[in-house]
């Protein structure tokens, strides 16, 4: 297998100096376009990038890593495995990453803290729940970052991938509502993560177009919490939510909570209560009923990140990057329209 060419002889080729190549190869100094699109065409043709790699960033990123941080998650136990949202992520930066010959890398919030090393090339996050001090700790870290399921305000530099939540909690809505149900409930997560105000804001946007009541809200502190998440919605349709016959639940753990509630209670699902969860990670297909939810193309956000990160190592102009892509309802068998027969004994069923 012939040698890969150097920069001084792609230089002496076109006659530039090593310097002017270098620059036009990594991205650097502020050489006119033409000039660098002349060394990157010149060093394609002898032979300077691996066939496998079309984009040309073998030379800047093979072989180097590329940090993956489920956000809260702050020390890697021992053992630890990726699972849902974070786990597709992983998988669809994965694909991308892999002809590259770069390598995904899990840490925690720990060793971001300990500052990223040199040779680290970027960093991918998972979650909306990045507060401002990890998001300025991420910009000092002078690498690319992409942030997957949230996005940062103001001029922070960093890259989102995001899916249009509120979008998704009205198409929840609108199923509903199209259904004949006018008491809907909306079970969100703390509101001290961006995505839950999206899912608020989709929300409260959905009840004022379809004229439903927006009193039927609440959240929880910890929307994986199933036994507490129970303990409440058991609590609410016994009392305040009695005229409430569909919840939407901003995650799917809020989802499976509800479908214990509606049971502890005596209720059937859909017959009584209709429910619809955001995200469909697995769980809410092997309930029972299984849900419906508003799915999220994780895998796709996740290939969108590590392109974003590849891109914005050759590109300082995709910095900064936001990315929104649309999410879809699925039906299952957890919906159905309200029953008017069962509907006027709902109260004393619930007591």
């Amino acid at each position: 297998m012939a040698r890969a060419p150097t920069i001084r002889q792609i230089a002496q080729t076109l006659g530039m100096s090593p310097s002017t190549v270098s620059q036009a190869l990594n991205n650097k100094g502020s050489l006119r376009p033409e000039t660098r699109e002349r060394v990157i065409a010149k060093a394609k043709e002898m032979g300077y990038y691996s066939p496998s790699d079309p984009f040309g960033v073998d030379r800047v990123l093979s072989g180097r890593p590329i940090w993956f941080w489920p956000s809260g998650l702050h020390e890697l136990p021992s053992g630890f495995e990726l699972a849902g949202f974070p786990q597709q992520v992983w998988q669809g930066a994965q694909d991308v990453f892999e002809p590259y010959r770069i390598v995904l890398q899990l840490v925690g919030e720990k060793e971001l803290r300990a500052g990223v090393p040199g040779d680290v090339a970027g960093t991918i996050v998972t979650g909306g729940n990045v507060n401002q001090e990890m998001s300025e700790m991420l910009c000092a870290s002078d690498r690319p970052t992409v942030i997957v399921g949230a996005h940062e305000g103001g001029e922070t530099g960093i890259c989102c991938v995001e899916c249009d939540l509120a979008e998704g909690i009205r198409l929840a809505v609108q199923h509903l509502h199209e259904l004949g149900h006018r008491h809907i409930g909306f079970v969100n997560g703390p509101l001290t993560w961006r995505t839950s105000n999206q899912k608020l804001t989709g929300f409260v946007r959905s009840a004022f177009d379809f004229n439903l009541p927006h009193h039927y809200i609440t959240r929880v502190a910890d929307p994986w919490n199933t036994a507490d998440v129970t303990a409440l919605l058991k609590s609410l349709l016994a009392s305040e939510w009695k005229q409430v016959t569909a919840i939407v639940g901003a995650y799917e753990s809020i989802g499976i909570a509800a479908l214990r509630a509606a049971k502890a209670l005596g209720m059937d699902v859909p017959t009584d209560l209709s429910v619809v969860t955001c995200h469909d990670e697995g769980t809410a297909c092997s309930s029972e009923p299984p849900l419906a939810t508003v799915a999220l193309p994780v895998v796709r956000m996740g290939k969108l990140a590590a392109l974003l990160v590849v891109s914005a190592t050759r590109n300082n102009d995709v910095i900064g990057t936001r990315f929104v892509v649309q999410p879809a309802l699925v039906v299952r068998e957890s919906t159905a329209p309200p029953n008017r027969r069962t509907e006027g004994v709902l109260h004393a069923l619930r007591d």
